[in-house]
C-alpha cells in the first residue's frame, strides 16, 4: 500500500513525467517479448514479471484520474490474459469497454493492446500533450490532424 500511495503522490504532481519515469520503459520491455499480434513470443516469466510491476503504477494513474471502472476492468484484463496464458493474443474488450472519452482539457489515460494489438499506453495531460512511448511526446494542438 505504501508503494501505491508513493506513486499517487508522483501522478499527481506531473502526470506525464511519472509516466515516462515509472511506465515507459517497462512498457517498451514488454513490447519487445510480442510479436505483432500481441502474443508473448519471448520469455513468458519476464513478461509476467513486467506486467506485475507496471500493475501498482497503472492502479495508481486510473485512480488519481477517478477511473476506478477503468482500473477494475484493467485489472479483470490482465488476469484473464494470464489465465489463458500470455502466449496467446491480448483481449482488453473489458478495458475498452470502459474507457470513457474525457475532455479535451481533461487529464486521461490508456494502457493495453494497441494498434497491431502490441502492449501500448497513451495518456493527454491537461496541458494538451499527448504521450504514447511508440510515438513520443506531442502537441495536441499542432501534430495531431
Amino acid at each position: 500500500m505504501l508503494l501505491a500511495q508513493h506513486y499517487s503522490e508522483e501522478v499527481s504532481s506531473n502526470f506525464i513525467d511519472f509516466i515516462d519515469k515509472n511506465l515507459v520503459t517497462k512498457v517498451d520491455e514488454f513490447r519487445q517479448l510480442q510479436d505483432v499480434t500481441g502474443c508473448v513470443i519471448k520469455d513468458i516469466e519476464k513478461a509476467k514479471s513486467l506486467l506485475e510491476e507496471m500493475r501498482p503504477i497503472v492502479r495508481s494513474i486510473y485512480s488519481e484520474l477517478g477511473f476506478d471502472e477503468l482500473q477494475q476492468a484493467f485489472e479483470a484484463d490482465v488476469e484473464k490474459w494470464l489465465a489463458r496464458g500470455l502466449e496467446n493474443p491480448p483481449s482488453f474488450d473489458q478495458s475498452q469497454t470502459a474507457y470513457k472519452p474525457v475532455a479535451e482539457n481533461q487529464q486521461t489515460f490508456f494502457i493495453g493492446p494497441g494498434a497491431g494489438d502490441k502492449w501500448s499506453c497513451t495518456c493527454r495531460s491537461f496541458d494538451g500533450m499527448l504521450f504514447s512511448p511508440t510515438g513520443g511526446t506531442r502537441n495536441l494542438s499542432t501534430n495531431c490532424g
